[in-house]
């Protein structure tokens, strides 16, 4: 399950829910490039960079800042 929406200034939120059981892939809409995790359920990855697509764990949500564009 994935929302997005724009915030103020241009800012643009990805959230993706993962609530199933098996590990999910979603891609980032075209063109995004490198996205910023803002907020994990583990918060074990902050670090990571989210280029493509986001790998969910079972039972993962994360909130990601796509950049301007």
């Amino acid at each position: 399950m994935v929302f997005t929406w724009w915030a103020e200034a241009g800012r643009c939120l990805l959230v993706a829910l993962d609530l199933g059981h098996a590990p999910q892939r979603v891609p980032l809409p075209e063109g995004a490039g490198a996205a910023r995790l803002l907020l994990l359920t583990h918060m074990d990855r902050e670090k990571e960079e989210v280029r493509s697509e986001l790998a969910l764990r079972p039972a993962e949500g994360v909130t990601l800042e796509l950049p301007p564009g």
